[in-house]
C-alpha cells in the first residue's frame, strides 16, 4: 500500500503524543497554487554578519530616517546608510524603549529616560523629572510623546514636538476598567493602551490639555500578559494575552476586535512555563512572508507565527538548539536587520546563508502519526522528493545528508538514524528512497532533520506500507 505521508506542516506537538506529535523547526510552509506541487517546506533564512559591537547583546534597534539606533549592552549607537558607528551615550543595561517625533529620540529604561536631539545628537537626562515615572511604555501620536507610568492606570503626554516639556496636570486614567497599563502602541493613527486584562483603544480628539478619548465601544476584554511582546506586523497587530486569564494566547488585531492565533496545544505548551510575562516579541518580513517571532526567555523557546500561511514553526540556534538569537529586527536600507540576544552582533537575513553568523542549526521536520483504522502498519520504505544538487563544493555540505528516524508508538521513542545525501552540486536528482525502516506499529510517525549548510526544500513524501492485524 502506497501512501501521502504529510511531510509538509508546522509544530504543534499535543501533550498527548499519539493525537499529535508534529514539530517543525527552522523551516516554514511555502504555498505555491500554480506549480505542480502545492506546497512544499523551506529553510529559514539564514543570518550574515552586518555589523559587530563589543558588547554582551544587541537589546533594540530603532530606525529613524537614514539612521539606525542600537541600543546595547548599556550604550545607545548611531549608524547611517554606510555603516558608519556613532556612540551618542550612555544609557541603562537592559531592557529599552525608543520612539520619535521626527527632531527627538526618546529612549526608556527600567530606572532613567533620555532625550536625544536628532540633529546635534545632544542628550538630555530624565526630562519632565518629577512627572515622567521611568520604566513604562512610550510610544508617539500627533506630535505628542506619550508614556505609561508603571503599575498604574495612568498614560502622560508632552507638549507637542518637544519632548524636554512635561506637565503634571497633562494625563489620563484608562476609563472603563482600573487594569494597570502595560504596553502602549500607536496603530492605525490610534492609541492602543493594554492594560493586564483590557485593551482599550483610545483616539485625537481634543486640545493638549485633554488630546485623547476612548473610541466608543473599543474595549477588549483581553489584554497584554507580557509588555514586550506587543509588535506590528503584515499591518496588523499581536500581542500576547491570557483571555479571561486562561492559557497565554497571541492574539491579533482585526479592526477593534481581538482574534485569537494560537492553537491549543501550543497554547497548553506555553502554559506549562514557568513564567510567560518575559516574553519578547518582533516581527519581521521574508519573500512575501510575515513572521511574528515570539522568545520565552526563562523558557528557553522562540516560536514563530506566519501570517500568510496561518502556520507556527519554531526557531532555534546553535545544534544545542537552544532559543532563537534573534532578539529584535529593523529594516534598514533593503536589509532585514537581526540582534542577538547573547551577544554584539547585528546580522542581516540573507537568503543564501545557510547558518548563523558561522554557526550551524539544525532544521527538523516531525509528522503527524499515522494511522489505519487500529490496524498495525509496517513502513518498508519511503520515498522523499527534495531539492537535490544543493551540495558545497568542499567543506561542511560537501556530501549534505537528511537524516531520518522512525517511531513506531506515536514519538514516544525512536529507531536508529537513516541517511540519504542531498547530492553534490549539479546533482539534480531530487529524488531519494529509505529502506529497511522497520516502522511497525498503530501510529507511526517519521522525523527528518539536515544539519549541514545547504539550501533544503522539502516537497513530497510517499511511504509503502504493508498492513498487518496483529
Amino acid at each position: 500500500m502506497r501512501r501521502k505521508i504529510a511531510i509538509v506542516g508546522g509544530a504543534y506537538k499535543h501533550r498527548v503524543l499519539d493525537i499529535d506529535a508534529q514539530d517543525c523547526r527552522n523551516m516554514y510552509v511555502e504555498i505555491d497554487n500554480v506549480g505542480g506541487f502545492p506546497t512544499a517546506l523551506l529553510r529559514c533564512p539564514g543570518l550574515a554578519v552586518w555589523a559587530e559591537l563589543d558588547e554582551p547583546s544587541v537589546d533594540l534597534m530603532y530606525q529613524v530616517g537614514e539612521y539606525l539606533f542600537v541600543a546595547a549592552g548599556g550604550h545607545l549607537y548611531r549608524y547611517d546608510q554606510r555603516s558608519n558607528l556613532t556612540k551618542v551615550t550612555d544609557i541603562e543595561v537592559g531592557h529599552v524603549r525608543m520612539t520619535d517625533n521626527g527632531l527627538q529620540l526618546l529612549v526608556m529604561c527600567s530606572e532613567s529616560h533620555y532625550l536625544v536631539d536628532l540633529k546635534t545628537l545632544a542628550v538630555t537626562k530624565n526630562p519632565g523629572a518629577g512627572v515622567i515615572t521611568s520604566g513604562g511604555d512610550v510610544a508617539y501620536m500627533d506630535g505628542y510623546f506619550i508614556t505609561s507610568d508603571p503599575g498604574t492606570f495612568t498614560v502622560r503626554w508632552s507638549k507637542q514636538y518637544d519632548g524636554s516639556t512635561w506637565d503634571a496636570s497633562w494625563f489620563k486614567a484608562a476609563e472603563k476598567n482600573a487594569d494597570p497599563i502595560n504596553a502602549l502602541k500607536v496603530y492605525n493613527g490610534q492609541l492602543w493602551v493594554f492594560g493586564i486584562h483590557t485593551t482599550e483603544v483610545w483616539a485625537h480628539t481634543g486640545p493638549y490639555t485633554n488630546p485623547f478619548s476612548l473610541i466608543p465601544g473599543a474595549v477588549m476584554e483581553v489584554g497584554c500578559a507580557a509588555p514586550l511582546s506587543v509588535a506590528e506586523v503584515g499591518g496588523s497587530l499581536c500581542w500576547l494575552g491570557r483571555p479571561g486569564a486562561g492559557s497565554p494566547v497571541v492574539v491579533q488585531a482585526t479592526g477593534l476586535t481581538a482574534a485569537l492565533r494560537t492553537p491549543p496545544a501550543i497554547a497548553h505548551h506555553w502554559s506549562t512555563f514557568m513564567t510567560t510575562e518575559d516574553a519578547e516579541a518582533f516581527s519581521y518580513a521574508y519573500a512575501g512572508h510575515a513572521f511574528y517571532a515570539i522568545t520565552f526567555p526563562l523558557a528557553d523557546e522562540t516560536w514563530e507565527y506566519d501570517f500568510t500561511t496561518g502556520i507556527w514553526n519554531r526557531r532555534t540556534s546553535t545544534l544545542n538548539q537552544t532559543r532563537w538569537r534573534g532578539t529584535c529586527s529593523a529594516s534598514f536600507f533593503g536589509h532585514t536587520l537581526i540582534g542577538d540576544y547573547a551577544k554584539g552582533v547585528i546580522y542581516r537575513m540573507d537568503a543564501s546563508a545557510y547558518d548563523e553568523g558561522g554557526e550551524q542549526v539544525i532544521l527538523r521536520r516531525t509528522t503527524a502519526p499515522l494511522h489505519n483504522a487500529g490496524m498495525r502498519l509496517f513502513l518498508d520504505s519511503m520515498d522523499l522528493v527534495v531539492e537535490g544538487g544543493v551540495g558545497l563544493n568542499s567543506g561542511q555540505g560537501e556530501k549534505a545528508e537528511v537524516m531520518l528516524r522512525v517511531s513506531k508508538n506515536g514519538g514516544h521513542s525512536w529507531g536508529r538514524e537513516h541517511k540519504r545525501s542531498l547530492g553534490r552540486i549539479g546533482d539534480h536528482d531530487a529524488f531519494m528512497s529509505f529502506h529497511q525502516l522497520g516502522g511497525h506499529g498503530q501510529k507511526v510517525v517519521l522525523e527528518f532533520s539536515v544539519s549541514d549548510p545547504v539550501r533544503v526544500a522539502f516537497i513530497q513524501a510517499w511511504g509503502n506500507f504493508q498492513q498487518t492485524v496483529y
